[in-house]
């Protein structure tokens, strides 16, 4: 029973470092993005957003097929959304390597 319990909490250790350790980066460009997100343990850690992309969704005709809101909104999100699956993937690849 001893030994179980041990085990069972090195398994807790080596889980609750790999979600710590865990990171994921997404952005618009790989070299110099103007959009970056990063995800730790499972949160938006960090948003930047370049101003020259607000200007261009600010300047951007609203049309009756498309509203700069509604496209920026979903820029931002495809962003954040690519940060927090790069930190699964991560968070799982440390899982499997532990």
């Amino acid at each position: 029973m001893v030994d179980t319990a041990a085990s069972v909490r090195r398994s807790e250790t080596r889980i609750h470092e790999a979600y710590l350790e865990a990171m994921g980066v997404a952005g618009d460009n790989p070299e110099h993005p103007s959009v970056l997100a990063v995800v730790q343990q499972n949160r938006l850690t960090k948003f930047e957003i370049h101003e020259s992309v607000l200007d261009y969704y600010r300047n951007m005709p609203r049309t009756a097929e498309r509203d700069p809101n509604v496209e920026l909104a979903i820029y931002i999100n495809v962003i954040i959304r690519g940060a927090f699956e790069d930190w699964h993937q991560d968070l799982q690849q440390r899982l499997r390597q532990s």
